[in-house]
């Protein structure tokens, strides 16, 4: 008689530590569920867990100790980026009394943006739309604002800062 001893093929699935769509600088860790002798995934790493920050479709292949193998479906992990904003002052920067100017927050890309402006880093009351008017000699100071996705993911991103000084 001859006993034939049938390795069994491995599962290979993917577990995740949170949201798979999430904004530029964050991550997610991918997890293969199944314990292997080793691991290789589709971004090169060899570990049972690895660190996806980036957007791409995801897979593991785990082998056992006996050799055979097995690949996972694709988990797919979407990075939104962040908007990036500058502030534009027109048609003054130095003001003397008498002068006023309006605060332009420029983003990149264009889109929908909740906008929080900030003077010497405390808010500005009521100020929420993309420009900031009747900046007066009363009113100098460094200013930035910060922007946020006002759909989708919640990413956001605050501009250098802008000073407004007297002339």
């Amino acid at each position: 008689a001859v006993n034939v001893l049938v390795n069994p093929i491995p599962a290979a699935a993917i577990t995740a530590s949170g949201p798979l769509s999430f904004c530029q600088g964050n991550n997610v860790t991918l997890t293969a569920t199944t314990n292997g002798a080793s691991y290789s995934w589709s971004n090169g790493a060899n570990t049972q867990s690895i660190i996806a920050g980036s957007s791409g479709n995801y897979t593991v292949t785990v082998t056992s100790a006996a050799g055979c193998s097995a690949t996972s479906a694709a988990t797919v992990v979407s990075v939104s980026p962040n908007p990036v904003v500058n502030i534009s002052a027109a048609p003054y920067t130095r003001l003397y009394p008498g002068l006023s100017t309006t605060l332009t927050a420029n983003v990149n890309p264009a889109g929908n943006y909740n906008y929080t402006w900030y003077r010497d880093n405390i808010p500005v009351p009521g100020a929420v739309s993309s420009t900031l008017p009747g900046i007066d000699p009363n009113k100098l100071g460094s200013y930035t604002v910060t922007v946020t996705n006002s759909s989708g993911l919640p990413c956001s991103n605050t501009s250098a800062a802008l000073l407004i000084s007297d002339s």
